[in-house]
């Protein structure tokens, strides 16, 4: 399930939302899942199930705005803050 393109497949964005839980990925955010978008920025990242992580629109402009956003090769997903605070989030556990 990958792609070269910037549009995720369906079967991808199926996948980032079933990892998601549904709702956003944020650290602490139960906000409904609204925005896909690329934790590396397309091109260097690539559109692939792994890589797509659905936020709500908050967190997806924060995201892009001031706040820097790592992946781990788990889905783990690493936030810090413009003020240098540390957050973590894990895919959904079903």
């Amino acid at each position: 399930m990958s792609t070269e393109k910037y549009r995720p497949t369906a079967r991808i964005k199926e996948f980032a939302e079933v990892s998601a839980g549904g709702v956003c990925s944020a650290p602490g955010c139960t906000s409904p899942l609204q925005e896909l978008d690329h934790t590396v920025p397309w091109p260097k990242g690539k559109t692939n199930a792994a890589q797509i992580k659905g936020y709500c629109v908050h967190h997806h402009h924060q995201k892009h705005a001031n706040h820097a956003v790592t992946l781990d090769p788990d889905g783990t997903l690493h936030w810090v803050t413009p003020q240098g605070r540390r957050y973590t989030s894990q895919p959904y556990q079903y």
